[in-house]
Parts: C-alpha cells; sequence; structure tokens
C-alpha cells in the first residue's frame, strides 16, 4: 500500500498541482491499480480545508470511498515521541501510521518531510 501525506491529498482535493498529474493519480486510484491509505487525522484536515475554500464535500466523500482511511493509536504516537520529532506531530503520526499498516512508501508534497523521515520509510515527492 502507498501512503498518501495529507499534501498530497489537500493537492488532489484543492487541485494545487498540474492537472495531468493529478488525473494520473487519480486514474490509479480509482481503477485500483494500486492500493492507497491514509490515515484518519487527513480525513479531518481535508474536510476542514474543503470547507474553507468551499470544495464540494461529496466530491470529497467519493474521494475517500476509494481509499483506505487507517486508524490511529496510542501506539503510533508512542513511536513519535520515541523517535520522530514531536514539532510536527501530523507528519510524525502519519510516519507511524504508514509504518504500523507496513506501507510501501509515503507519497508527500513537503521535501522537508522526505529529508526528516526517509531514514523510517522511503518517502517520494509527488509531481517529480
Amino acid at each position: 500500500m502507498i501512503f498518501l501525506d495529507t499534501s498530497v491529498v489537500l493537492d488532489l482535493i484543492l487541485l494545487r498541482k498540474d492537472k495531468v498529474i493529478l488525473e494520473e493519480l487519480l486514474q490509479k486510484l480509482y481503477q485500483k491499480e494500486e492500493e492507497y491509505g491514509v490515515c484518519i487525522l487527513t480525513v479531518h484536515l481535508v474536510y476542514y480545508f474543503a470547507k474553507k475554500f468551499g470544495e464540494d464535500l461529496n466530491k470529497v466523500n467519493d474521494w475517500f470511498e476509494a481509499i483506505n482511511i487507517l486508524d490511529l493509536n496510542e501506539e503510533d504516537y508512542l513511536f513519535v515521541t520515541a523517535n520522530l520529532n514531536v514539532e510536527d506531530m501530523e507528519d510524525g503520526l502519519q510516519i507511524a501510521c504508514s509504518l504500523r499498516n507496513n506501507c510501501q512508501k509515503v507519497l508527500t508534497s513537503d521535501k522537508k518531510m522526505q529529508k526528516k523521515y526517509d531514514k523510517f520509510i522511503p518517502v517520494e515527492i509527488f509531481g517529480v
């Protein structure tokens, strides 16, 4: 499974990246060419920003129905506090969630995330 960082999901929902790149990823997602996952924290953040920027929440619902939504738990929190930078709890929880769910890699738009966490799990930059 490929774990999608919140930044990538926001790129998709808010159309913040090149349309061709977005359509390629959406096609893979909807045709189940690859399995993708996000943590429940991402769901919360995406709904917040989608509503804030006037996006169609039905479109957001449809999008999340096509993806695996992974839970967060105390184990993830403890991993972050023991091994990662707690100054960025959101990224840390996503990395912990991706590791616990045996994801192959994390796809992100955040170059800092790649530099920080690539030693734990492969982190690739989306759209490059």
